[in-house]
């Protein structure tokens, strides 16, 4: 079982490996680049009962200082994910981080957990796909890979092992099941690449969405009725409930943040809004913090149904923040970070 996670994660990886230099979030894209491609089959292959988005620029992300910084490291603190990045380095010279484009995730169920990955490049299947075997010979097992030309289902097998794991080779993206058991049932796979519905039929979402910067490094919209603790967290801030959100965040080298909460009723989203405004003009006159939120440019207002916050920081603030931040984390873990 141990062998078929690793070889989940390297059909993930490979495929961003092969990913093409250019382009960014979906947003603005032109018209047959990579983040175009992956922006047209994400839109076809998640479901209508998607529940919630998330889009990420890795292009852009990479290219901040803050990655640069903390990114990298932090992602390779998971073992799993270092051993399976250090594999395909060593053997096949590909470096995922240096080359990935885009990801977005449809999730389509929070209990038990369950969600649509779409990667986004430009692939080349065949150097992918020989370089998967000659990884797992080189690991001592053999890897099977069958590629159904009309579906476009591609399905991989380790020898010794009765599982398989099924990803779609679609124009400009890679597609696949981020369930653990889903990932292993091409039928499911199948029924999300031939249904004659997707999530440009959910209007709900497709409204958050239309709100939402989808080129920024990094946005997400949804519904979150439903999700565990977000209702003990409202009552125990003293808000009113949220229904859903939606937001992005832009970074390269200033940051910028917008972000709606969406609620029941216009009066529940004025009396969060007004909550947040007091907690804001609170914190400026509190002397222990007015230090780190000085260059903080904040606005919190009521638009219908939704509270929206913009916030913005200068890479200037942002670099004093960082530096203020870290320092407070190591004085707290006794001087253990760099």
């Amino acid at each position: 079982m141990k062998r078929l996670a690793l070889v989940t994660l390297m059909i993930a990886a490979l495929a961003v490996g092969a990913c093409g230099k250019d382009g960014g979030g979906a947003g603005g894209a032109a018209k047959g680049s990579p983040a175009a491609k992956a922006a047209k089959a994400a839109q076809s292959v998640f479901p209508q009962d998607t529940k919630m988005m998330i889009g990420v620029s890795i292009k852009q992300l990479r290219d901040s200082k803050l990655w640069k910084q903390f990114g990298e490291k932090a992602l390779t603190s998971d073992s799993d994910v270092k051993e399976g990045m250090a594999i395909l380095k060593e053997k096949c010279g590909l470096d995922p981080l240096a080359l990935l484009d885009s990801v977005k995730i449809g999730i389509t169920s929070f209990e038990p957990p369950s969600m649509v990955i779409v990667l986004g490049g430009t692939f080349d299947q065949a150097k992918i796909h020989d370089c998967l075997k000659l990884v797992s010979e080189k690991e001592g097992k053999k890897i099977s890979i069958a590629v159904d030309e009309k579906t476009k289902i591609a399905e991989y097998s380790v020898e010794g092992e009765t599982d398989k794991v099924y990803a779609a080779w679609l124009d400009g993206a890679i597609a696949f099941i981020g369930d653990e058991d889903k990932i292993k049932d091409r039928a499911a796979l199948a029924g999300l690449l031939e249904s004659k519905t997707s999530i440009k039929d959910n209007k709900e979402l497709s409204d958050l969405l239309s709100k939402t910067d989808t080129g920024a490094t990094l946005f997400a919209a949804g519904g979150i009725t439903g999700i565990p603790g977000v209702d003990q967290a409202a009552a125990m801030a003293g808000g009113e409930v949220p229904t859903a959100f939606w937001g992005s965040l832009s970074y390269s080298k200033d940051f910028k943040l917008d972000l709606g909460i969406r609620y029941k009723t216009p009066e529940a989203a004025k009396k969060n809004t007004d909550m947040a405004n007091a907690g804001l003009t609170e914190a400026k006159q509190n002397p222990m913090l007015a230090g780190l939120i000085g260059g903080i440019k904040a606005t919190f207002t009521a638009e219908g149904s939704d509270t929206r916050a913009k916030i913005e920081i200068s890479e200037k603030d942002l670099d004093t923040l960082v530096a203020q931040a870290t320092m407070m984390l190591g004085g707290m873990m006794g001087g253990e970070m760099e």
